[in-house]
């Protein structure tokens, strides 16, 4: 396995966390020593996430963010400047994929795919 020496202390948050690579991601940082704040559309399987379940060098901090939202990105970004002073990276793991093809999907549902993907 490779390596993570210099992570050691290092600061991240990680979007999409609760679901798909989200978990394993957040676990893997935090055994590097990252301290992680670790956030998702979905609660419980946050509260999970950041429970004893995951005994690592770093510590996982849980917040729940709907990251269409800009007050609750807004919301996040002062979170993680109060719970872990300086941020050293990002992990862009959140995803909303409208099903069906291009031109049966809304207007709505294309803007807000966008907003968590892109954004």
């Amino acid at each position: 396995m490779a390596s993570a020496g210099g992570m050691k202390g290092c600061n991240a948050i990680v979007t999409g966390a609760s679901g798909g690579l989200g978990p394993a991601i957040v676990s893997e940082l935090a055994r590097y020593g990252v301290s992680v704040l670790a956030t998702d559309i979905n609660e419980d399987p946050g509260i999970t996430l950041a429970g004893a379940k995951y005994k690592h060098e770093g510590k996982v901090i849980w917040r729940t963010c709907d990251l269409s939202s800009d007050e609750e990105r807004m919301r996040l970004i002062d979170h993680a400047a109060s719970k872990l002073e300086t941020v050293h990276f990002l992990v862009n793991n959140a995803a909303f994929i409208p099903h069906g093809c291009l031109n049966q999907v809304s207007l709505d549902k294309f803007l807000l795919a966008q907003e968590v993907n892109v954004t």
